[in-house]
């Protein structure tokens, strides 16, 4: 039989507003998850920040926040698989 999450699904182009979907049992526990999959490039990390500051300033940077990832200066630095740059 299928659940009421599934039939919801299934009719998306002829939803019933009013129909409710079943509980999430309450006795599944999750782990905890961080979404920070940034590992910085070993050119990033070895940029000296003299570089950087002239950077921002010839590109009119302006930051705000605390532990701000250091800038990439080139498309490639970002991490991205070949096939995307």
């Amino acid at each position: 039989m299928l659940s009421s999450a599934i039939i919801f699904l299934l009719v998306v182009g002829n939803i019933d507003r009013t129909m409710s979907l079943d509980l999430v049992d309450g006795l599944v526990w999750l782990h905890s998850f961080e979404k920070n999959f940034y590992k910085p490039d070993e050119r990033v990390i070895k940029r000296d920040q003299s570089e950087i500051d002239t950077w921002m300033l010839d590109n009119a940077c302006t930051l705000q926040g605390n532990d701000l990832p250091r800038p990439v200066f080139a498309f490639d630095e970002i991490g991205f698989p070949s096939q995307f740059y």
